[in-house]
């Protein structure tokens, strides 16, 4: 409470006294809107002194407080009148080991999804609230001391008419200064009922022997009636932590009995005491976390939640390419000073997906076309990279190459002059920042715009847009493309990538297009045996077949009269096999059902795509494997999807790292933040009303946004949810992956 003004000037002091009267009146108003509440409880109040926990009136165990008679005070609940009761716990450890041995886990009992608690800020301490079972009569108030510090109160009727009542919010604490809290995920408008377990324990606690004190002087070393228990729990705990099988640590813990406690326990207490420390000590909680985080681990990988792309790395995949990739990448190796491990994948099916572009199609008019994405630090090999990539194409077409383009306008004039133009880009994250700019330039944005419209558009004809002048001096015609496939191969560093980036961005659908691969923040050795070496020979023989079989293709188009000479292009088909298709169908259903299942809006997009890249990448497996090919095999679609989904899952990743304004991304890392620091603090899974009651980003959440960001998390395998004690409620405990 805010103290009378003194001292100071009049006009000081004037103000003074009124900030003082404002805030005293505002804390009245509050008083009595919390005591209007408790009284719609069915709660009997009393009045608490300022600056005291303590009754302010006489016979208030009696005659409870009238809501018109509130004033400038504090509020206590009188437990006998209210049908209420609380376990008072002033040492949690203590305590813990006390009921422990009792049969009572303390550590549930706080835990519980209906836990009503009032907290006062002081550490090590904590005050559970509870109903007591209908048509029970008020139990007396039981304290349990040790060594003369109280440890723990069963509190409810006073002895003698005594009463007994407990502080209620919003009160003042009169040590801390601070307001009494209600916490917890339970509402004090629907209390719990006293646990049977506690209530037992309550009743067989003799009133007589419930005081244990330990004043009498013995032998030092010996340990005396009311420090046993904690005694022994904390060595058992500490043989527990050590990997000490139960049989063995009961045996440790009789002989500690028998030669120090005074009087020693009975076998059955000591045995209890070790049962106990089986759960709940922080040795035991130490080994459960250990074997949670496996378990967790075990049932992510049996649940597929992380898949298998993401334990692979881009050399696994390189070892399963098909020859004439592999000699590109070597090539690669080769001519780079700091060849990048990483980048060698991209290098390869960018090279030989540009070459194939537009002239060959799969499935749905699908071609070979992909907006190719390399990450990498400075100096990390991606300058070799865009060389390589342009110089297969040097070698196939010198038409094919484009450069950044600037606008749209150079978007289309480089589609105009090749359809097939593969734009090899430096500094991809300068370019990408023009496009998701909101202050950009109107023909800078709209080159994003119109590439992620001409990427499907392969099979089919581009119309561009009608301008008002299209004859005469300074006219511009609608720009049409036959079937254009344009291609991407960019590199750039994660600083400028990520910058450019926005949760507008990733809603816009260029990201999902994009097939991304992010080398490590690591500079690799360098290649002191660099040389610029031409293009191998299988590489120039696979070339050479590719325009064999499409001059052949184009005879056979040719003689085969006007119905097909009336299309502009006839590029060659190559469908799935029987095999192929129906993989691509179940991953495709899979992918549907991932997305339906409330995954939030970044997981959703990003996989939006998968199966497109995945059949654009298994039409290149296939022809570089063999140019002459007249299918697409399961294998070399399997293969793909393994690869774009490895992409996929990585780049997700680091865009939630990265995507600072996304409001999944932020949301997302407070919520497992909070999962991680409760779970090592508390040695527990967290429940769903522990998290609204203690994580703010979670609390303001609406119910949808919880829900998505659970599932994402747990779709990501950073979490594992197990059914809670309540019907329909969760807990939630980090995985391995979570601490990465």
């Amino acid at each position: 409470m805010p103290s009378p003004p003194g001292g100071g000037g009049a006009l000081a002091s004037v103000v003074d006294l009124g900030n003082f009267f404002s805030q005293t009146n505002e804390r009245i108003n509050r008083v009595c809107q919390a005591a209007e509440e408790y009284i719609a409880c069915g709660w009997a109040l009393c009045a608490i002194a300022i600056g005291s926990k303590g009754p302010k009136t006489k016979d208030w165990q009696h005659k409870p407080l009238a809501q018109g008679a509130v004033g400038n005070h504090g509020l206590g609940l009188i437990h006998a009148l209210s049908g209420t009761c609380a376990l008072d716990i002033d040492d949690l450890l203590a305590a813990e080991a006390w009921l422990g041995v009792r049969g009572v886990e303390l550590r549930d009992l706080l835990d519980a999804d209906d836990a009503v608690k009032i907290v006062s800020g002081r550490p090590n301490r904590a005050k559970l609230l509870y109903r007591l079972p209908e048509g029970l009569q008020p139990p007396i108030t039981k304290q349990i001391k040790q060594d003369g510090a109280m440890i723990l109160e069963f509190r409810c009727a006073g002895g003698s008419g005594t009463g007994c009542q407990d502080v209620l919010p919003p009160t003042i604490h009169p040590e801390t200064g601070m307001e009494y809290k209600w916490a917890g995920p339970g509402e004090f408008t629907n209390l719990p009922f006293l646990p049977d377990a506690v209530l037992a324990v309550w009743n067989t606690t003799a009133a007589s022997s419930a005081i244990m004190d330990s004043s009498t002087r013995y032998p030092s070393g010996m340990i005396v009636e009311g420090g046993r228990n904690l005694t022994l729990f904390k060595l058992a705990g500490d043989l527990v932590s050590a990997g000490m099988a139960q049989p063995s640590v009961v045996a440790a813990l009789l002989k500690e009995n028998e030669i120090k406690c005074t009087p020693p326990l009975p076998l059955n207490e000591v045995e209890a005491i070790a049962r106990s420390a089986q759960k709940t000590s922080q040795g035991a909680g130490r080994l459960a976390q250990q074997a949670a985080l496996d378990a967790a681990a075990q049932a992510a990988v049996e649940a597929a939640v992380m898949r298998q792309p993401l334990q692979a790395t881009s050399a696994d995949f390189v070892e399963r390419l098909p020859r004439v990739l592999k000699e590109i990448v070597g090539w690669y190796q080769q001519r780079a000073f700091m060849p990048q491990e990483t980048l060698k994948l991209p290098i390869a099916l960018a090279s030989c997906g540009s070459v194939l572009a537009r002239d060959f199609v799969s499935e749905n008019d699908t071609s070979t076309n992909m907006y190719c994405v390399v990450i990498a630090p400075t100096a990390a090999g991606k300058e070799a990279a865009l060389g390589c990539v342009n110089d297969v194409l040097a070698a196939y077409d010198k038409a094919r190459r484009a450069g950044s383009p600037s606008s749209e306008g150079g978007v289309l004039a480089a589609l105009e002059r090749n359809p097939a133009s593969c734009f090899v880009i430096d500094e991809m994250g300068e370019f990408l920042k023009g496009v998701f700019d909101p202050k950009a330039a109107g023909y800078k944005a709209a080159t994003g715009t119109v590439l992620m419209d001409l990427y499907t558009k392969g099979g089919s004809a581009y119309f561009g847009r009608e301008y008002s002048k299209q004859t005469g001096r300074d006219s511009r015609k609608r720009e049409d493309i036959a079937s254009p496939c344009p291609s991407i191969f960019g590199a750039t560093t994660p600083s400028t990538f990520y910058a450019a980036m926005s949760a507008s961005a990733v809603n816009s659908g260029f990201l999902p297009r994009m097939l991304t691969f992010r080398a490590p923040d690591l500079i690799p050795e360098s290649n002191w045996d660099q040389k610029n070496e031409p293009l191998p020979v299988i590489v120039c023989d696979w070339l050479d077949a590719v325009k064999a079989r499409l001059s052949q293709h184009q005879k056979e188009v040719d003689a085969d009269g006007d119905l097909r000479r009336m299309h502009s292009h006839h590029p060659i088909r190559v469908p799935f096999s029987a095999d192929a298709k129906e993989l691509r169908k179940a991953e495709m259903s899979r992918i549907r059902d991932r997305r339906n299942s409330g995954i939030d809006e970044l997981a959703s997009n990003m996989i939006s795509r998968t199966v497109e890249n995945a059949a654009r990448v298994a039409l290149i497996l296939t022809l570089a494997a063999d140019p002459q090919a007249v299918e697409v095999s399961v294998e070399h679609l399997q293969l793909a999807l393994d690869i774009v989904n490895y992409a996929t899952d990585i780049f997700a990743i680091e865009i939630r790292k990265n995507l600072f304004d996304s409001k999944f991304a932020e949301l997302e890392a407070k919520v497992l933040d909070y999962v991680k620091k409760h779970y090592l603090d508390e040695r527990s899974a967290v429940t769903e009303g522990v998290l609204a009651d203690r994580c703010r980003a979670y609390a303001s959440a609406t119910q949808g946004q919880r829900k998505a960001v659970m599932e994402a998390l747990e779709g990501q395998g950073k979490i594992t949810r197990a059914p809670g004690r309540n019907k329909g409620s969760w807990r939630f405990s980090p995985t391995p992956q979570a601490f990465q």
